[in-house]
């Protein structure tokens, strides 16, 4: 294929992409990308390298990329929908080199076809504005199914091109793209099995010079690397257990019911992919009663036809091949291993890479008559971008998105918190409320709706309402109530100095959550107060071990070293507070104090002065600074802050701490040190 032709395909695919997406490039965070993003202060800092890896090793490199982003324009959304949308035309563009090697295969051998020029552009482009792909690519922290499926991709492109034509270079860059999936999400799990079909259905014809089972092996091992070198650190053991553990996200689903509902699920995603509308962003997709439910059994005849009718049309390689492809590519999701979710659309990322090929495979060679196969190309093409564009609208905007989600799913509850947290954010507490409360009315049961509602009385001003409800929320299933929520009562408490009552609740909340760096570091808080040091010490330093960027833990902990005459070490972690948070007022204020003990006079006046630029306002620190250049014998200068803060001191009704420095300070005029 000439290099023009595919220049020319690849600006095209690229405009059409923009196109299609161009609508929600400004649309808001929303749903996971407030925890994984916003709320993920790992990806604030691009050379951390080891926060960035212990968030999550099997979306390791997503998360490098947000940290991009993040160093780039911080948290302006524009730059993280342009990085989703151009991986995703690359997606669309390793379909087209997928399918323009096919087309060399002796199995196929169309790359002499006069027509053969159209297929890989017609698969790239149904792959790149099919509407089902907006759930992936408009949804920000998706990012890591299109770079997993990306990867997957070039690893298939490799192995194919190594097979084809000679050379270890073909090889080395398809293991290469495997071991880079396996830090993209585990799903890629199955590459080695669609390795397989490419062997069984494209490449019988090509001599097997080389040792294909050992080539398919090594990429098996790249895609095991992240649970091997987990396993090697020992954040994991390699055991039956921990892959037991591993494979089930719910204790609330047997294995055998998630497999069974997933036979409904797979019927729901060729209805998707062939007629893709009235889409939704969370289905809550019911979990069915059994096998020999309605419509499960109907699902099961249909997906048993499907796999059969593969294996008996010999003549049909390019449908068994898709067929068989849909499976494999949904395996890790669809199968025994049960998920808190049966349906999510972006699951489908891959497998529409399958469906494109032999969708615009049946268009370009099964329509003999030129005019009809342009006039099948062109109305398929405006059919997929008019939906595309019509959905995109949808994501555009927050609020619509989430009320769409209510109204195809009234009586999920999920949809309704993502939107009362919406409001929240909005700062519009009376409509989250009101969410929240129909979300009650709906389900009485579910504790996590008093939650929310206690949450929002809390933020309303009204405490004791607020805690009624977080009653409420434990009350209703003390077995499963989570950790939050005694937090939250003990926070409670915390702020109204009830250290005995607060105690126990977090004691409580550790118990349910013990990976919860904020209840060990309250846990902390209340230990230094009760002056129980070495407690306090051991819960701040627990927090800093589960998340390294909790500020009030570092805090904490360098309070600690300072008390206990370990100076050095405290600098250090106040040090590296102001590194982390270069606006948190306290810790330049403690850091200048620490150098204040240590008498290091033009250290500790140095932090005061920048504490007072970054708008700290407290006549202590005038006092310190005070105290500083009277050891420096800069008295004039001395004498002015001194002055300055007594009167600050008086204008805020501190007279008889105004007093006290008044009398020691001028009585007899400013000492000679301090």
């Amino acid at each position: 294929m000439k290099i023009k032709n595919v220049l020319i395909s690849f600006l095209g695919l690229s405009l059409i992409g923009a196109l299609a997406y161009r609508v929600n490039m400004h649309a808001g965070f929303v749903f996971d990308d407030y925890k994984v993003i916003i709320l993920n202060p790992a990806i604030r800092h691009l050379t951390d390298i080891v926060s960035i890896w212990k968030h999550d090793p099997t979306r390791f490199l997503p998360a490098l990329t947000f940290a991009l982003n993040y160093r780039i324009a911080g948290f302006e959304v524009f730059s993280y929908h342009l990085f989703n949308l151009i991986l995703h035309v690359l997606g669309g563009f390793c379909v087209y080199w997928l399918v323009v090697l096919l087309m060399k295969a002796p199995a196929l051998k169309l790359e002499d076809r006069e027509d053969s020029q159209i297929w890989p552009f017609l698969a790239a482009l149904i792959f790149i504005i099919h509407p089902v792909q907006t759930s992936t690519v408009s949804y920000i922290v998706q990012r890591s199914t299109i770079m997993a499926g990306i990867f997957y991709l070039l690893a298939m492109i490799g192995y194919l091109k190594w097979r084809l034509y000679p050379g270890r270079l073909s090889f080395y860059s398809g293991f290469a793209a495997a071991l880079a999936s396996s830090f993209c999400k585990p799903s890629v799990i199955t590459l080695p099995l669609a390795l397989v079909l490419l062997e069984v259905f494209f490449l019988k014809g090509v001599e097997k010079k080389r040792k294909t089972g050992w080539g398919i092996a090594a990429f098996l091992a790249a895609v095991m690397i992240v649970p091997g070198l987990l396993a090697l650190l020992k954040e994991i053991s390699p055991s039956i257990g921990t892959f037991v553990s591993i494979t089930r996200q719910t204790p609330f689903v047997s294995r055998w019911g998630y497999l069974t509902t997933q036979f409904n699920v797979l019927v729901y995603y060729i209805g998707l992919l062939f007629f893709p509308i009235s889409q939704n962003l969370d289905y809550g997709f019911p979990f069915t009663k059994g096998l020999l439910a309605w419509p499960t059994f109907f699902s099961f005849a249909v997906l048993w036809y499907l796999l059969y009718m593969a294996y008996r049309c010999r003549r049909g390689r390019m449908f068994s091949f898709v067929v068989l492809w849909f499976f494999v590519t949904l395996l890790p999701e669809s199968s025994i291993f049960p998920l808190e979710d049966a349906l999510f659309e972006h699951r489908l990322y891959l497998p529409l890479a399958g469906f494109a090929l032999a969708l615009s495979y049946a268009v370009v060679f099964k329509i003999s008559w030129k005019p009809a196969r342009l006039s099948a190309s062109m109305a398929l093409t405006l059919f997929l971008a008019f939906l595309t564009v019509s959905r995109n609208t949808v994501w555009s905007d927050p609020e619509a998105l989430m009320k769409d989600n209510i109204a195809k799913s009234p009586h999920h509850l999920r949809p309704r918190f993502n939107l009362s947290s919406h409001y929240i954010r909005e700062g519009n507490l009376d409509k989250a409320r009101k969410v929240i409360e129909e979300a009650a009315a709906i389900a009485p049961w579910h504790p996590d709706n008093y939650f929310k509602i206690a949450y929002i009385y809390e933020l309303q001003g009204q405490s004791e309402l607020a805690m009624i409800y977080y009653r409420k929320a434990i009350d209703l299933d003390p077995e499963h109530a989570r950790g939050e929520y005694y937090l939250r009562l003990a926070q409670f408490n915390i702020g109204r100095q009830r250290w005995d009552k607060a105690e126990p609740l977090l004691e409580e909340a550790l118990k349910r959550s013990p990976k919860s760096d904020v209840i060990h570091t309250e846990m902390g808080n209340i230990n230094n107060l009760q002056g129980d040091s070495k407690r306090a010490f051991e819960h701040y330093q627990e927090a800093v071990e589960l998340n390294p960027y909790n500020e009030n833990a570092l805090n904490g902990l360098a309070t600690i070293y300072v008390l206990r005459g370990d100076y050095d070490q405290g600098v250090e972690i106040y040090e590296r507070l102001i590194r982390l948070a270069p606006g948190m007022e306290l810790a330049y204020v403690n850091l200048a104090k620490v150098y204040f003990l240590k008498k290091d006079w033009e250290k500790s006046k140095e932090i005061f002065n920048k504490a007072l630029k970054i708008g700290v306002d407290d006549p202590e620190i005038l006092v310190r600074l005070a105290q500083i250049n009277i050891n420096l014998k800069n008295y004039f200068e001395a004498q002015d802050q001194m002055a300055t803060a007594i009167r600050t001191y008086r204008k805020r009704g501190l007279n008889e701490v105004a007093d006290q420095l008044q009398q020691q300070y001028f009585a007899k005029g400013l000492p000679p040190e301090s």
